[in-house]
């Protein structure tokens, strides 16, 4: 079963966490939350895949559908 059928809705919680629902295999519903802020960082104003506290330089946090919106500071501070 590939992940986009097993998903079944995602949603952000707080600033940086996200909630998975999904089936697994048996067909019964299991629910993750994963802290984004432990696998995403923010390099001079884009995400950053495995770097860390992407939330702490970032305004306007939102999920819409199943990609990740926000606005990421660069070094000097501006967004």
């Amino acid at each position: 079963m590939s992940l986009s059928l097993a998903v079944r809705s995602l949603s952000l919680t707080g600033r940086d966490v996200l909630r998975v629902e999904w089936k697994n295999t048996y067909g019964q519903t299991q629910e993750t939350h994963l802290s984004l802020d432990q696998r995403l960082g923010n390099r001079e104003g884009s995400f950053l895949i495995g770097g860390v506290r992407f939330s702490h330089s970032a305004r306007d946090i939102s999920l819409v559908g199943d990609v990740l919106h926000a606005t990421l500071s660069n070094s000097r501070g501006a967004l």
